[in-house]
């Protein structure tokens, strides 16, 4: 049995926007050689987000500033 997937490379691939819902589409290359199309609003990546703010908070930043591994979102 093969370990675990893991993304290898993203890349941002479309901005949908249908009046004030934008929706966001990635491709995305697994360790195991397959590709997928993921999509998300901007609500699931505040989710996300804050999410790993609380499960990760050295890598966020948040006891030290110069240990932050997280990108910063806009209103997140």
């Amino acid at each position: 049995m093969a370990g675990p997937r893991y993304p290898v490379s993203v890349q941002g691939a479309a901005l949908v926007q249908i009046k004030r819902l934008q929706t966001f589409a990635f491709s995305v290359r697994w360790s195991d050689g397959s590709d997928t199309f993921v999509r998300r609003s901007w609500d699931e990546f505040r989710q996300l987000k804050k999410t790993l703010k609380e499960t990760f908070p050295v890598e966020a930043g948040l006891l030290r500033r110069s240990d932050r591994v997280l990108p910063k979102l806009l209103d997140a």
